[in-house]
């Protein structure tokens, strides 16, 4: 089984990336793709526990998958694509919830190790210039409502914490530029190429 991790600043083109690479291989795999909110812990509940305990039973969930292709022996080389997941906590945890960058990075890692158990895992980690991630603002962000100088600054921070993120983690991390010329998105292909020659890199067969 092969987890595919797809993480980084909104508006990068995630979801893009993720439906070609679900057309491409519905047909001859079986593909499990799973969306990970932000945290919506009951009144009074520390959203960092909240987030440990729904990012752990997302970890187990994924597990169970592979433990069924082994127990099976199955030859369906079951893909799951995971359209953000616990390594985002270390940027948005924290910038807007105050979060502990030592047992933030603990709790990516013990997930992380939970499913390299059963499965071959790669954070895909996509990039782009503060610049280019706010000239292609949805309106959906967070920073969407904040005033253009702010919005700028947090999204570098933003920026800047995944990089570091993916300094400290113990899977493999592909980076991924998705930004061409005068702040506009590569070409599609280019980037799937990109991902596709880095997962040849590190042995991962789809």
């Amino acid at each position: 089984m092969v987890v595919m991790i797809f993480e980084g600043a909104d508006n990068l083109g995630k979801s893009t990336i993720i439906n070609k690479f679900i057309s491409d291989y519905k047909d001859t795999r079986d593909i499990t793709m799973i969306h990970s909110t932000g945290p919506h812990p009951e009144e009074g509940e520390d959203p960092f526990d909240y987030q440990t305990r729904a990012f752990k039973d997302k970890a187990i969930k994924v597990t169970t998958i592979g433990s069924l292709e082994r127990t099976l022996n199955s030859t369906s080389k079951n893909i799951v694509i995971l359209d953000r997941a616990w390594h985002g906590e270390y940027v948005y945890g924290q910038i807007y919830r105050n979060g502990d960058p030592d047992k933030i990075i603990d709790m990516i890692n013990k997930n992380d190790l939970i499913i390299s158990n059963l499965a071959k895992v790669v954070v895909i980690h996509l990039k782009a210039s503060p610049e280019f991630i706010l000239k292609h603002d949805d309106n959906k962000s967070i920073t969407s409502t904040f005033e253009k100088d702010k919005k700028i600054l947090s999204i570098k921070r933003e920026v800047e914490l995944f990089d570091e993120c993916f300094t400290k983690v113990k899977v493999p991390v592909l980076d991924i530029n998705v930004e061409g010329e005068n702040y506009n998105y590569r070409d599609i292909n280019e980037i799937y190429k990109d991902i596709n020659d880095g997962l040849r890199k590190i042995k991962i067969t789809l």
